[in-house]
């Protein structure tokens, strides 16, 4: 059967079709007879565009190519593309944002409160140290104050043993003053004409004996008389005779006794011996009272002192347990290895640091510094984590600062840029490269300013 007489083929199937060998039956032995009609083609839509002539196409394709790709690179070169400059970087420390730690004295690492990368409060004690020196002198005003105070208890006792003799040396003296003043009063009173009670008392009974002796005189005489007579006997006149002698005697010795109590009354208005030796014992006493007084108040300051400077030291002692002053991350290297060694004021123990934010010089060329101003944003990227970027801004530029690069050939300015650290995995002295930037700009103003860079400006 024709393919072209097929009633169940449609009409809008494609123009290749399969067509299948005629049918045999299966006892026929007559030979198959290849069909040579030609297929039917189906018709073909109309063309809207005729194409051009297959001869026309090959002289045109290139300059379609060309054209195109022109085209490609003009819209290219409109793109907006970031403008960067910068250079390289070298973390510091942010200025006024530290605090150095360090000893006092010299003394030695007893004891570490924190590590490296700790972060700190105000107070918190970081480090405890140990002055031997301090230790000596502590133990030497110590000796020095327990003798002081012995030499004070005994200046104490001291002083108060002359206080007592001069208690009684002052009583004595005063005693000695009274007697004086009594003794020269009784002799006043003789030169007066007026006898003091004791000699008036024996001049009384030394009147009453020579009264006495008066009478045994007269009596005697009048036995005498009568003895001559023979009217007494002898031993009566001599009992007579007796009695004067003892009464002569009597008056005599009272006499004595008058003579000898007006000597010692002058004598003692005369003498001032006992005073003058009572007031030289007093004056004594008074004046070890005085050193006394003076010792105990010159071991009183002696003491003061060194109590003064046992507190000095004992502040100075407290103070070898150093604290921080402000809060940050501890920065040092190797602390632990450093227990046992002996550090002076001026070595620096540790760092304590906020370094949330760090700063770092960035070496601008001298004709980069027009495409940017303070406050610009850099993106920083340290040497050790290249694929972390860090957020930063220009906070100053040194325009009157310019120096030469390391090549000699070009100026460049110290742009200052204060790099954000919120991990704080960023240390100073770390080192990267710093991007300032400026502004977008299309490609193709871009690639005009890098090659104005490249021509002299004698050029321009």
């Amino acid at each position: 059967m024709s393919a072209s007489t097929n009633p169940n083929s449609p009409a809008e199937q494609s123009p290749l079709r399969v067509v299948p060998p005629p049918q045999t039956p299966p006892n026929s032995r007559e030979t198959p007879v290849r069909s040579t009609a030609a297929p039917v083609a189906p018709p073909q839509p109309p063309l809207s565009n005729p194409q051009p002539q297959a001869e026309d196409q090959p002289h045109r394709r290139p300059w379609l190519k060309v054209g195109l790709a022109l085209a490609c690179l003009g819209l290219a070169g409109f793109i907006p593309t970031p403008y960067n400059v910068g250079g390289q970087v070298i973390l510091e420390w942010p200025e006024g944002e530290r605090q150095p730690v360090r000893s006092p004295i010299t003394a030695t690492i007893q004891d570490l409160l924190v590590t490296p990368g700790e972060t700190v409060t105000p107070g918190q004690p970081l480090v405890r140290l140990h002055s031997y020196d301090l230790e000596r002198q502590q133990q030497e005003l110590t000796r020095e104050l327990a003798e002081a105070q012995r030499e004070l208890a005994e200046a104490q006792q001291s002083q108060l043993q002359a206080q007592a003799r001069l208690l009684e040396t002052e009583a004595a003296a005063a005693a000695a003053q009274s007697r004086a003043a009594r003794s020269q009063s009784r002799v006043a009173q003789m030169e007066q004409g007026t006898l003091p009670p004791e000699v008036q008392t024996l001049m009384v009974r030394s009147q009453q004996l020579a009264g006495q002796v008066e009478d045994s005189r007269v009596e005697m005489e009048r036995f005498q008389t009568l003895h001559q007579a023979g009217a007494v006997s002898e031993q009566e006149m001599m009992t007579t005779q007796r009695q004067y002698r003892e009464a002569q005697s009597a008056h005599a010795a009272s006499q004595s006794e008058i003579r000898v109590a007006q000597q010692r009354l002058g004598d003692q208005a005369q003498d001032d011996s006992g005073l003058a030796a009572a007031q030289t014992a007093t004056r004594t006493a008074a004046a070890t009272v005085a050193d006394s007084t003076l010792l105990i108040a010159t071991y009183q300051d002696k003491i003061n002192t060194l109590h003064q400077q046992l507190e000095e030291l004992a502040h100075l002692e407290a103070d070898l347990t150093l604290s921080a002053t402000r809060p940050g991350t501890i920065l040092s290297d190797n602390l632990d290895l450093r227990i046992g060694e002996e550090v002076n004021p001026s070595d620096v123990l540790m760092r304590i640091a906020d370094i949330q934010t760090l700063t770092g010089n960035v070496e601008v060329k001298e004709e980069d510094l027009s495409f940017f101003e303070v406050g610009a944003s850099v993106s920083f990227r340290a040497r050790q984590a290249k694929l972390d970027p860090y957020q930063a801004t220009v906070e100053k530029i040194s325009y009157d600062d310019l120096q030469p690069d390391a090549t000699k050939q070009r100026q460049v300015a110290i742009v200052r840029v204060v790099i954000d650290n919120p991990d704080e995995r960023l240390k100073p002295g770390a080192s990267g490269y710093a991007k300032i930037f400026s502004e977008w700009i299309p490609v193709y103003q871009r690639i005009g300013r890098e090659i104005i860079k490249l021509v002299p400006e004698r050029f321009l």
